[in-house]
């Protein structure tokens, strides 16, 4: 039996993340915090089937309050665009402050 090197998508794990690319985010996002605004990882979302999405970072406001969601996305898949639109549904406030970041730049979902 063959043994698979790395993830799933040939992914690197770097430090505490899953790719390159989400801990050269996470780099950015910690030197863009502003006073008082802490990064949050790996935060789950439920939907009302049950499933869950797994938003990469979450950046909160000195009350706690989360005022920046971040999408770190190398491959964009087919469940991950259904799970994109159940939260478009479902919780809409949090898909207007959804930013995703791909290798190719930076985009704000409308």
């Amino acid at each position: 039996m063959r043994r698979r090197r790395g993830g799933k998508f040939r992914a690197i794990k770097t430090g505490d993340y899953a790719s390159k690319l989400e801990a050269r985010v996470a780099a950015d996002l910690e030197g863009e915090l502003g006073e008082g605004e802490t990064l949050a990882t790996q935060v789950p979302i439920r939907f009302a089937c049950g499933a869950k999405y797994i938003c990469d970072f979450a950046v909160a406001d000195a009350n706690g309050e989360i005022v920046r969601w971040i999408e770190a996305k190398g491959v964009e898949m087919p469940v991950w665009r259904l799970k994109l639109r159940l939260l478009k549904h479902e919780h809409p406030g949090i898909y207007s402050r959804l930013e995703v970041i791909t290798s190719k730049g930076r985009k704000v979902l409308k």
